[in-house]
């Protein structure tokens, strides 16, 4: 492994992370950047974070991965981090990825944790690949929005918030883009943020 220096340049503060960070071309010639944490030959998890996160967020996992013998994969989805975009990608297009991978890795069987927001992209490799996956872990991940009832309980401005994004995606793209551009420029502070 190697030690990743960032740098947050409004408050010049540095952290190490420890982790190897690759890239593999994929079938279709995208890039796939991810990074593994915890212990290199341990068992496999790849981990799907929460959106808009990136590979940094498993990096608070390396320590107890590497007392239980677990070897943290996290792959940066399209358009994330070093992975090249996908345009009109759905969540069905994600387990081919993953499963090029697993095979450029060596990983014949592998668990999948979806956080937040990855929670469907560990759904969807689950029902996929059902002979590689062992089991599927979701972590506060969204119910789909047709559910009845799914925004109640939730606090009026993210209940507006998700009926803005049923109603004007490419609106909340675009309202999200100076977000991205921020947490390239200060990672240290979007990773703290999440």
């Amino acid at each position: 492994m190697r030690d990743i220096t960032a740098v947050d340049s409004t408050d010049r503060q540095a952290s190490t992370v420890t982790a190897e960070r690759r890239e593999i071309t994929l079938a279709d010639g995208r890039r796939l950047a991810y990074a593994e944490y915890g212990a290199p030959t341990g068992v496999p998890v790849f981990v799907f974070p929460g959106t808009p996160g990136s590979h940094l967020l498993s990096s608070v996992a390396e320590q107890p991965a590497l007392a239980r013998g677990v070897r943290i994969i996290a792959p940066d989805r399209p358009g994330i981090g070093r992975s090249d975009d996908q345009p009109g990608r759905r969540f069905s297009d994600w387990p081919a990825d993953v499963a090029q991978l697993a095979d450029a890795l060596g990983c014949e069987r592998f668990a999948v944790v979806g956080i937040s927001g990855g929670g469907p992209y560990a759904l969807s490799c689950a029902s996929a690949l059902p002979a590689r996956v062992t089991i599927a872990g979701i972590v506060s991940s969204p119910a789909p929005f047709d559910v009845p009832g799914m925004l109640d309980g939730m606090p009026p401005p993210l209940r507006a918030g998700w009926a803005l994004l049923r109603r004007a995606p490419g609106a909340c793209a675009l309202a999200l883009r100076p977000a991205g551009a921020a947490a390239t420029r200060f990672p240290l502070r979007a990773l703290a943020m999440f």
